[in-house]
């Protein structure tokens, strides 16, 4: 019995003090049986916990049928900013490109063929499309539809067909993203 006093006492000091974090949560009913000199407290929350143990997650079928994200360089990759190279070109030393790509999907695509003077400038903006996988982007029909496969720091200029150039110059077709 003294023990009982005891334990209703520190219980009674503790109450006093401010709780660390708010009581939403706390069951609205709690009830104290005291049998055989044992102390025991049933509250609103024994039930909450019940019904939360029974409670199922969906099946897995379902979950299979939600949109999951997939790693792509669209998601992943910081591809926002100016990218520059020289491309090869049939009748010049090359063509000074440069290419910037904004967030909201437009772009600015400037071109100069070298050796050619003014008539060798070429300068377009226009809005840029993602592929469905997210790893390539095609420029507005007034650049032809020009696309480029997204990589690290980088844009490699696909051929007319969508395929990555190959050969000897392959590494010609690349625009390197400027800090």
């Amino acid at each position: 019995m003294i023990r009982l006093s005891s334990a209703a006492f520190v219980l009674a000091g503790c109450q006093d003090e401010a709780p660390s974090e708010p009581m939403a949560n706390a069951p609205a009913e709690a009830t104290a049986q005291v049998t055989e000199g044992i102390q025991t407290i049933q509250s609103a929350a024994d039930s909450s916990i019940s019904s939360a143990a029974s409670t199922q997650l969906r099946p897995e079928t379902e979950q299979a049928d939600e949109p999951r994200l997939t790693h792509s360089a669209r998601n992943s990759l910081d591809w926002e900013g100016v990218y520059m190279g020289t491309m090869p070109c049939a009748d010049c030393s090359g063509i000074a490109t440069s290419l910037t790509l904004n967030f909201d999907g437009t772009y600015s695509y400037d071109q100069v063929y070298l050796g050619k003077g003014e008539e060798g400038q070429y300068k377009s903006t226009g809005e840029f499309v993602w592929n469905s996988k997210g790893d390539t982007i095609t420029l507005s029909e007034e650049d032809d539809s020009q696309q480029f496969f997204v990589d690290e720091n980088v844009l490699m200029m696909l051929d007319v067909d969508g395929n990555k150039v190959e050969g000897e110059m392959a590494d010609n077709y690349t625009l390197v993203q400027q800090e």
